[in-house]
């Protein structure tokens, strides 16, 4: 795999595309910058997209290239990571016509509105920022910004099959949402694909398990490879508080169920390590012990910046004591921002007034953190 300076890895953007409900598409989902065009042949012939290779070619990080070099100051990006597992690596001063690794979000129609989440990413969140304007700060921002868009109404086939015509036969696709599981163009994309005897591709997907179908579970035993990615934050009271819309006994039950029926597959439970959870990772990872699943603590919540891990001083030991994993104890080993921990204390109550809920039952070490102990 090619090798950035600081240690900072990519894939060559010739060979991975992600595209999402507005039909925009950039070499990956944390490129920052997109790619101006409006069909996949556009894509790969555009001019940007040409820079971004030259600069790859020259050992450089692209100006797009923002959220991996960050996450490198805390143990190796999520990418690195999840490409290094699937078997791709970068083909050095080669450049392909197919794809290798695509990225794909064709809907942000989803059955939960999760506090971190956004509405380009989910269409409870647009309908909570679209009811409430005055609920937390990143969800009225974004929908501000994609409220005249038609996020939910996903692609048409011709999008779908231009994608499919680019494929490599050994390609990895990753299916986000949204929520793949409720998705019609998910269902579309993969029947495509069944269709087309595509089935020896890896099927990506990350799933938070509150709705499998039978027709979803029948389209995914139709492939070889599949890696699937619980998106569980935590259990019990506080996944359903973190992730409003999670009926904890469905998803667990879900779970059961997947497993069972798919034991080849490359199952891992995934949470997004924020403020929010991780006075809670322990009780995750003994439920994960005690029921043999792989807990994959790579995804640090990177935005919204205030639900960023973020510890003030006399917190930090305690949290030291109990968590194994290193990227999680660097950031927690970070200077605390008094700035981020008033945002997250604001936009917190908002969302209790939004909700008509209580944080400070649900995330008490939390509460504390940010009101009763702040000046100790």
């Amino acid at each position: 795999m090619k090798k950035y300076k600081d240690n900072f890895f990519c894939p060559l953007p010739w060979n991975s595309i992600e595209a999402d409900p507005l039909r925009q598409m950039r070499p990956c989902c944390d490129f920052r910058d997109r790619i101006k065009a409006q069909t996949v042949e556009e894509y790969f012939q555009s001019e940007q997209l040409l820079q971004v290779q030259k600069q790859i070619l020259n050992n450089e990080i692209p100006n797009g290239c923002k959220r991996c070099p960050e996450r490198e100051k805390f143990g190796n990006s999520k990418r690195t990571l999840s490409l290094q597992r699937q078997g791709i690596s970068c083909i050095e001063d080669t450049v392909t016509d197919k794809i290798l690794a695509l990225d794909i979000k064709p809907t942000n129609k989803c059955n939960m509105s999760c506090l971190s989440c956004s509405p380009l990413d989910s269409s409870l969140v647009f309908l909570q920022a679209k009811n409430n304007k005055d609920h937390m700060d990143h969800y009225i921002e974004v929908y501000e910004t994609y409220k005249k868009q038609k996020l939910n109404n996903g692609w048409d086939l011709q999008f779908i099959n231009s994608l499919i015509d680019r494929l490599d036969s050994n390609a990895t696709v990753h299916i986000t949402g949204g929520e793949p599981s409720i998705a019609i163009n998910c269902l579309q994309f993969l029947k495509k694909l069944v269709d087309r005897n595509l089935t020896s591709i890896t099927i990506k997907m990350h799933s938070n398990f509150q709705h499998h179908s039978q027709e979803f579970t029948d389209l995914l035993a139709k492939f070889d490879n599949l890696i699937i990615r619980a998106s569980i934050d935590a259990v019990g009271n506080t996944a359903e508080f973190i992730r409003p819309g999670t009926v904890w006994q469905t998803v667990e039950s879900n779970i059961l169920s997947f497993t069972k029926q798919f034991p080849c597959s490359k199952f891992s439970i995934n949470p997004a390590m924020s403020i929010l959870n991780i006075w809670f990772l322990k009780d995750l990872e003994n439920w994960c012990t005690d029921r043999k699943y792989y807990l994959d603590v790579e995804n640090v919540l990177l935005w919204p910046e205030y639900f960023k891990i973020n510890i003030r001083e006399n917190f930090k030991q305690k949290l030291l004591d109990e968590i194994e994993y290193s990227n999680i104890k660097s950031m927690i080993e970070k200077d605390y921002d008094e700035f981020l921990g008033d945002q997250c204390k604001t936009n917190l109550e908002k969302n209790d007034k939004a909700r008509s809920v209580e944080y400070k039952h649900h995330l008490p070490k939390l509460w504390r953190m940010l009101n009763v102990e702040e000046k100790n």
